[in-house]
């Protein structure tokens, strides 16, 4: 029967298997008899040799004592309002909500990985909760269900991220890195969101206008580099991004002076900066709720083209200035 107790915040809690509660218990009472009859055996022998049996029923005693405590005062304890807490004799480890991150499965047990903000650069700890335990499955099943997110970051918040960095930064890569350090102080959650939030900026802007503007800047109309332009839209931020949203036209304004025609206006790298914080030790992708966030690629609008590279003219009538300085 499973061994768990349910108060008013659905609090459950897992105990170790009896059967490894006997065996430990028996260990521990089994070693410090042997020791003793050992002592007792040779205590007729030198000095050394008791001092040396004494010393070790003293540590077999020690063990004994550990390993009652272990049988009697281990367990694991969460809800979905004080979040995780294991007890062990000497300790307490406590996980809140917003700290969880992933669990594995493991031949021994279940790792439960989790992001202290004082880990920022760190890869991400992890609690081990062995087989000593019945019933990981709730746990691993519990924190499954707290580890998805459901809603991408708030705008305001994630645009000021952008900003910032679009202000303390001179290249492409140092603007990665400088997002990559603001989203390390973030809790795991808000790190998911703000991928979630570039997966809804990527289906606001998907349309063939703008599709049109990165076709003459980037001279290739591909599906992903369409999303690598609209990465770089993004990292511009909020005012390049809306400006571009209501006339594409405007991006000759936010062109950087050092543009080079070779390398086009792209920013992929945009797409890594979750998983740089996370040491790419796990898939963001992972902890997106899918079934309640449809703002991704998957459900993109089917787009009707109003112009075609074959009809110069159809391309001018969307975006005269980019026409004008890239068309060749």
């Amino acid at each position: 029967m499973l061994e768990e107790n349910k108060k008013e915040t659905d609090e459950i809690k897992l105990v170790p298997y009896t059967s490894r509660k006997i065996l430990l218990l028996i260990i521990a009472l089994i070693l410090p008899s042997l020791f003793s009859w050992a002592l007792f055996n040779f205590w007729n022998e030198s000095l050394s040799v008791k001092i040396i049996f004494s010393l070790f029923v003293l540590i077999c005693l020690s063990f004994s004592i550990l390993g009652i405590r272990l049988a009697f005062s281990v367990y694991i304890k969460f809800d979905d309002k004080n979040g995780l807490a294991y007890y062990n004799s000497f300790t307490k480890k406590t996980i809140s909500i917003s700290e969880l991150c992933s669990c594995s499965k493991t031949e021994n047990g279940l790792l439960v990985f989790y992001k202290k903000s004082t880990d920022t650069k760190e890869t991400l700890p992890y609690a081990s909760f062995s087989n000593y335990f019945k019933n990981l499955d709730l746990l691993e099943e519990w924190v499954s269900k707290h580890s998805l997110v459901s809603q991408p970051m708030d705008e305001d918040q994630f645009w000021k991220i952008i900003a910032l960095s679009v202000e303390n930064t001179k290249t492409p890569d140092k603007q990665l890195y400088y997002i990559v350090e603001k989203l390390a102080e973030l809790p795991f959650k808000s790190i998911v969101s703000f991928t979630m939030r570039i997966h809804a900026l990527l289906f606001k802007s998907y349309n063939e206008k703008l599709w049109c503007a990165a076709y003459l800047i980037n001279s290739d109309s591909s599906d992903d580099n369409f999303e690598y332009f609209r990465l770089w839209l993004i990292s511009r931020g909020k005012e390049a991004f809306y400006s571009a949203l209501n006339n594409p036209d405007s991006i000759i304004d936010f062109i950087p002076e050092d543009f080079d025609s070779a390398n086009g206006l792209e920013s992929e790298e945009l797409w890594y900066a979750a998983d740089i914080v996370f040491h790419d030790k796990v898939e963001v992708d992972d902890y997106i709720d899918y079934d309640t966030f449809m703002l991704d690629e998957a459900n993109y609008p089917e787009l009707e083209f109003t112009w075609n590279d074959t009809k110069p003219e159809t391309i001018k009538a969307i975006c005269p200035k980019l026409y004008n300085r890239f068309w060749s």
